[in-house]
């Protein structure tokens, strides 16, 4: 199974990543999910990302205290020595935090593994920070959400050195997030620097690397005319906050699952619509509609069959299945219905978790669940 890691981002609660679980319950039945979390900016959030606390509060008491005692003459030059110590101390806790997140990306990833990536607000900024210093890192798909990298990371720079740095990339803009806004906010006051408002403006658009798309389901109509699809992706949705990816699992489960399975999430939702209409009108015995339904799954070309039809691809599974030489005429029909019978199983067993639902939530993969009914009705 690939890896897949989660990386949260600051916060009272960002330690504990709660969103980090209920990410793991949609994922982890198809993926090797793990958490990756740290405790760095688990206080004060942000604000330790420009100035460490426990340096400055201590010693602006000090000064204080020796200026009371009269030792001190002037107070403000060592005021500002001590801000300057803070500031020195803050990117001395990112390093701490960055080397936290290359030790645990070395402890649960074997060598040579490219893993996915999920990454909320300061979580994206580790992942920038490692894909731009360290040449030896790299990952699969990378979803960031709430990211504050700037808008004019340099992707271009990075794939051209060594394409295989990162594979597809899902950047969840939105319209509503303020966090961003901050962020650019400290990188021009020198004060975050490498900081930038990715996540509500997204990045750059560059010619074919990255694409901005204006709603969530939603084709990129530049990849469309181009012919194949670019490797960056800002996602828009106008309404979503800092954090509004994370209100519900179905999220997860209608976007994040099939992007990381390389499939379109627009094209992802009609495969299920399909079979789930193709279950409803065969137990309804419509059978206009069952065979309307079938036609539809049968006759689309789909972009995880590798652009052909359902048909064709069954066909081409079918000439190269050992068993094939003793069916005279491939059984399309059976090998569909179990299909999309299958997918059925897997989106109740997705919600029920009864016996069995970890082998039969796999089938929720379209290519699994293919494969499986041609082994099912050939073997």
């Amino acid at each position: 199974m690939r890896a897949v890691l989660t990386i949260h981002g600051v916060g009272t609660f960002g330690g504990r990543g709660p969103w980090q679980e209920s990410v793991d319950r949609v994922l982890g039945p198809h993926f090797k999910c793990t958490a990756i979390k740290y405790s760095h900016y688990r206080r004060l959030g942000l604000l330790t990302a420009v100035i460490e606390p426990w340096v400055l509060a201590p010693g602006i008491a000090l000064v204080l205290f020796l200026r009371w005692l009269h030792v001190l003459k002037a107070i403000w030059p060592w005021m500002i020595l001590v801000v300057l110590i803070s500031f020195i101390g803050a990117r001395m806790r990112h390093g701490m935090c960055l080397r936290n997140f290359l030790n645990e990306h070395t402890r649960t990833i074997s060598v040579g593994v490219r893993p996915h990536i999920i990454a909320h607000s300061m979580g994206t900024k580790l992942v920038g920070t490692v894909l731009g210093k360290y040449p030896q890192t790299r990952f699969a798909n990378l979803i960031l959400a709430g990211c504050v990298l700037p808008t004019d990371y340099p992707w271009q720079r990075i794939a051209t050195l060594n394409p295989d740095r990162f594979g597809f990339i899902r950047n969840e803009v939105g319209g509503r997030d303020m966090v961003p806004v901050f962020a650019r906010l400290g990188a021009r006051l020198r004060l975050l620097p490498g900081f930038g408002p990715a996540g509500c403006n997204g990045f750059d658009e560059v010619v074919g690397l990255i694409h901005t798309v204006s709603s969530l389901s939603a084709y990129c109509v530049k990849c469309v005319i181009r012919g194949g699809a670019v490797a960056i992706h800002n996602v828009v949705s106008d309404e979503f906050g800092h954090s509004s990816v994370f209100d519900s699992p179905s999220y997860a489960s209608s976007f994040w699952l099939p992007f990381l399975w390389g499939i379109e999430p627009s094209e992802y939702a009609n495969f299920l619509e399909l079979c789930f209409a193709a279950e409803e009108h065969h137990q309804a015995r419509n059978w206009l509609a069952y065979s309307i339904a079938e036609q539809g799954l049968l006759d689309r070309e789909w972009g995880w069959a590798g652009n052909v039809t359902l048909r064709s691809y069954i066909q081409q599974l079918a000439k190269i299945y050992p068993a094939r030489v003793a069916v005279p005429q491939t059984p399309i029909g059976q090998i569909l219905h179990k299909v999309w019978q299958d997918v059925a199983i897997a989106s109740r067993a997705h919600q029920q978790r009864t016996a069995g639902w970890e082998t039969q939530i796999r089938a929720l993969n379209p290519v699994t669940s293919v494969l499986r009914s041609v082994d099912a009705i050939l073997g």
